[in-house]
């Protein structure tokens, strides 16, 4: 397949995590400045899971949802040093820097590719670049936690439902990987509102 004029192959999940991290690694990057910040964020907390988590909470509340997807623009997360000054990006821009502000303070934190707003499943035996939503995931103590960056309603650990219950390729140096997302049981998805 190709995005503007970059080759990517879909021959197998590994290739095409490789091309989408290829494609995005060098994004990952902050200012000492920056660095500064996370870890004055984080300094209080006690424990990976609990510095992770306000990381997370931090993008989610305090970074703006703003989605332009247009060519390489719908792959390529922008420079996540421009992303923490300007304090808005879309998904993986979002994600991204969570990226970023976890490596920041030693934890590792992948992207995870998934299909979310359209039906049509993810086959695990047919590789293809048909994802529209980045997620993040970090493995804490032997628990693999899943992250949406775009959404504050969702804390560290639990997704959305349209991204539970299906594929999502996990990139990284290794390449790309399949991972199932988990499924909430109804009781843990249910969201109350009061309004008074």
């Amino acid at each position: 397949f190709k995005v503007g004029r970059l080759q990517g192959r879909t021959d197998s999940w590994d290739a095409l995590g490789r091309w989408y991290w290829a494609l995005t690694r060098e994004q990952i990057q902050l200012r000492d400045e920056q660095r500064y910040q996370v870890e004055k964020h984080v300094k209080d907390q006690v424990g990976d899971r609990a510095r992770a988590t306000a990381l997370k909470d931090w993008v989610s509340d305090q970074w703006r949802y703003v989605a332009i997807e247009v060519g390489l623009g719908g792959w390529r997360p922008n420079r996540e040093r421009d992303v923490f000054a300007n304090r808005y990006g879309d998904c993986k821009d979002v994600v991204f820097l969570w990226i970023a502000m976890m490596r920041s303070i030693g934890l590792d934190a992948y992207p995870a590719l998934v299909r979310a707003r359209n039906p049509l499943p993810i086959l695990s035996d047919f590789p293809k670049d048909w994802f529209d939503h980045v997620v993040g995931v970090t493995v804490i103590n032997g628990d693999t936690l899943w992250a949406d960056l775009s959404d504050s309603r969702y804390p560290l650990g639990t997704l959305p439902r349209a991204c539970e219950s299906r594929w999502a390729l996990v990139v990284g140096d290794f390449g790309g990987s399949l991972m199932w997302t988990p499924d909430r049981s109804a009781e843990k998805n249910v969201m109350t509102t009061r309004v008074d």
